[in-house]
């Protein structure tokens, strides 16, 4: 069961893919199954963070929240604005809801406690909407900028 925009809804996981300091948790509502997920939940190790990922499919919109533990969301908007929103602490059960759509890049990161993320997508997620960029790699066109903001968040939570 997950408590999203002010609605209780019964989820059923269908599957779970591990990658270096994290667990990704897809799941489907119950009353709209289907091939897709219509979500994931992130479960994050302290001081971790998830891979960097650009949105490639400009008709999806990610809506993240916190619900346990803190952290930072760190992105680069359509138009190369670096953006930076901390959770968890401070905020009690205040955190925002996080959205990134099409053309987006983005990365959440750990703090010390870790950090669970309960992402809702629209239409539902497939893999094909989102691409890792690999530091130094040939996809990596990303401003020195962001990798050193990427960096600095790494060395404040630890």
């Amino acid at each position: 069961m997950v408590s999203w925009d002010g609605q209780s809804r019964p989820i059923d996981f269908v599957g779970r893919f591990r990658s270096k300091g994290y667990v990704d948790k897809p799941y489907v509502f119950l009353d709209e199954k289907r091939a897709e997920a219509n979500g994931v939940l992130v479960e994050m190790e302290p001081l971790s963070s998830t891979k960097v990922l650009r949105v490639i499919d400009k008709n999806v919109k990610f809506q993240d929240i916190a619900i346990k533990g803190s952290g930072t969301f760190l992105a680069i908007d359509p138009e190369g604005k670096i953006i930076t929103i901390e959770v968890g602490k401070h905020l009690e059960d205040k955190n925002p809801v996080v959205e990134c759509c099409g053309g987006w890049v983005f990365c959440w990161i750990a703090g010390e406690k870790g950090l669970e993320i309960l992402d809702v997508t629209e239409p539902p997620f497939n893999p094909e909407m989102e691409k890792e960029i690999k530091r130094g790699s040939a996809e990596d066109n990303l401003p020195a900028k962001f990798w050193q903001q990427f960096d600095q968040l790494h060395q404040i939570t630890k």
